[in-house]
Formats: C-alpha cells, sequence, structure tokens
C-alpha cells in the first residue's frame, strides 16, 4: 500500500492486454475497476519498445497495468503506452506510473 492511497479517488475500468491470438487479433483479460489518481497533461515518454510516444495522461495506482491494455477514464479509452514502478525509502514498490 501506498503512502498515497487515500488519494486516489479516481475510478477507471481497465481491460489488461494478454497477448495476440492465433489470428493476430489482440486478447484482453476481463474488465475490471481500479482506484487510482489521473492527471490530464501532455509529455513526450517512451512506449514499451523504447519509441518516443505523446502521452496524454497520466495515472497512479498501486496496481500494475501492463503496456498495450485498455484504460476506459470519465469516458474516454486509452492505450497503455508505459508502466513504470516508483520505489519506496525502503526499496519496494511503492505505486506505479502508467503513461496514458
Amino acid at each position: 500500500m501506498s503512502l498515497f492511497t487515500p488519494y486516489f479517488k479516481d475510478s477507471i475500468s481497465v481491460q489488461n492486454y494478454i497477448g495476440v491470438n492465433d489470428f493476430g487479433d489482440s486478447q484482453y483479460d476481463f474488465t475490471k475497476d481500479i482506484l487510482c489518481r489521473v492527471e490530464y497533461k501532455t509529455q513526450e515518454t517512451l512506449d514499451s519498445k523504447g519509441n518516443k510516444v505523446i502521452s496524454t495522461a497520466t495515472v497512479y495506482t498501486d496496481e500494475e497495468i501492463p503496456p498495450l491494455s485498455i484504460v476506459t477514464a470519465n469516458g474516454t479509452r486509452h492505450t497503455v503506452k508505459s508502466c513504470s514502478s516508483i520505489a519506496n525509502l525502503m526499496g519496494g514498490i511503492d505505486h506505479y506510473e502508467i503513461m496514458l
């Protein structure tokens, strides 16, 4: 649990990316709702393949969301561009920052 968990007031729907099926279509896990904090800001970041992309929002949460997953926040559908873990003072994972 993060020190910021009490401040996670936004709710988003997440469909985790699990891979590609035999027909070449992306497959997603079931939809789940998670609590988080969403900040809308445009910035340049690196995606999971190391390419420069433009991120329009950042999600702060206790749960890891893999790249290429689908996130629905405030009625808008986003694709996860990157997910990075942020360490706490003891070296463990405090929370995740997901770029949309």
